[in-house]
């Protein structure tokens, strides 16, 4: 099977999400990317204001966002042919996120249950009890009461305190002998 090289000369946006593309070959592909905004490196295009920061870049010569979201010129160019495909890929990446999402939550609820109320470790640090690097540290080496959700830990302040802080204590009185 043969591969054609296809390079993108032009794009206009024509409606949220879609995009007119012209190739070398002087076709145009009128796309909408709607349906695939799904997933780490799609998903954050569902936000307009990124999506419509599209760039064509001057050496792949294709579409690219900001966040390193971009797409073969081929596949562009053959949109129709691929559609399909494309669309299972981000009905499997949407079901991913929504899966991290659902696992994000019941750790969440099985903290508020074992910890009760709680603070992310950053919000605790930003107050004064201790340093992040400490805090994230003790997370991950499981000296601490926390629990990991997403982008970051949790924690409740008075284990901060008593963990964390007593450890620091004995440390320092170690050195002073």
């Amino acid at each position: 099977m043969e591969h054609l090289l296809y390079r993108v000369t032009a794009f206009e946006i024509i409606a949220p999400y879609a995009v007119r593309v012209t190739f070398d070959d002087g076709t145009a592909q009128a796309i909408d990317f709607q349906p695939m905004l799904a997933g780490q490196i799609y998903g954050p295009l569902r936000d307009l204001a990124l999506f419509r920061q599209v760039k064509l870049d001057p050496e792949v010569h294709t579409l690219v966002w900001p966040n390193g979201a971009d797409f073969d010129p081929a596949t562009l160019h053959d949109w129709p042919e691929h559609l399909a495909g494309l669309k299972a890929l981000a009905r499997r990446w949407a079901k991913a996120e929504a899966e991290d999402e659902w696992i994000a939550v019941q750790r969440v609820q099985e903290a508020l249950t074992l910890y009760g109320p709680f603070e992310s470790l950053a919000d605790l640090s930003r107050r004064g009890d201790v340093p992040l690097p400490t805090l994230a540290q003790a997370a991950r080496a499981q000296r601490l009461p926390a629990v990991h959700v997403g982008t970051g830990w949790l924690a409740r302040p008075s284990a901060v305190r008593k963990r964390i802080g007593l450890r620091a204590r004995r440390a320092t009185s170690a050195r002073v002998r």
